[in-house]
């Protein structure tokens, strides 16, 4: 049994014959409870909905009202480990992203567990600290993980300078990332520029996990 209420789309378009990819998203604070519609208010779900397609199943936990999810980093391996019995997805092929609270979720489930993804893309919530979110002070677990951070210039909610001091952090630690800083975007606009851009999925299908990790 699911350790949360969830969402998962099977891959659209033309898919190689084997298992598939998966990309997983952590939605933001405003979407939690148990109402499955929030997970489809921002991110790569109502992508879908929209009428994109995507060649890997994209899957959505839902955190309970009132936690974190960094309350909940051993039920999302949980979760996790239940997606790769249940679907045929490529265990290399595990992709994170989350928005708002759930990339911070992203960040920290990924440097408690850096093995089990081969990519990673955090949109605006990015920082060492910020209300009640608190990432590790170091990012050097992250070295070989390859990352697209995404921000916006303009976010009300979660301030770019976070995100800037992970670009410092990452930097110092060599790791492999990009950082996308959208010049004009407020918070939610952050999140359609992101994950309206196919640019992004391309980047992260075009990634398997590293051995060394």
């Amino acid at each position: 049994m699911t350790p949360f209420p969830d969402l998962v789309y099977p891959p659209g378009g033309v898919v190689a014959s084997g298992p598939a990819p998966v990309i997983l998203f952590l939605h933001g604070s405003g979407e939690r409870g148990t109402d499955r519609a929030g997970l489809k208010v921002w991110g790569p779900l109502r992508y879908l909905d929209e009428g994109h397609s995507l060649s890997a199943f994209v899957a959505a936990p839902q955190c309970p009202p009132d936690l974190r999810w960094g309350d909940l980093l051993d039920e999302l391996d949980d979760w996790l480990d239940g997606l790769l019995r249940q679907y045929p997805i490529d265990a290399d092929r595990v992709y994170l992203t989350g928005f708002s609270m759930g990339s911070f979720g992203a960040w920290q489930w990924a440097l408690r567990r850096p093995e089990r993804f081969a990519a990673l893309l955090p949109v605006g919530g990015n920082g060492f600290s910020f209300r009640e979110h608190t990432v590790a002070s170091s990012l050097v677990a992250l070295k070989e993980m390859p990352i697209w951070m995404v921000h916006g210039v303009q976010d009300e909610i979660v301030p770019i300078s976070g995100a800037d001091d992970f670009h410092r952090a990452l930097l110092e630690c060599g790791a492999d990332f990009g950082y996308t800083r959208y010049p004009h975007a407020r918070h939610t606009e952050t999140a359609d520029l992101a994950y309206w851009d196919a640019t992004h999925y391309d980047w992260l299908l075009n990634h398997k996990r590293r051995e060394n990790r």
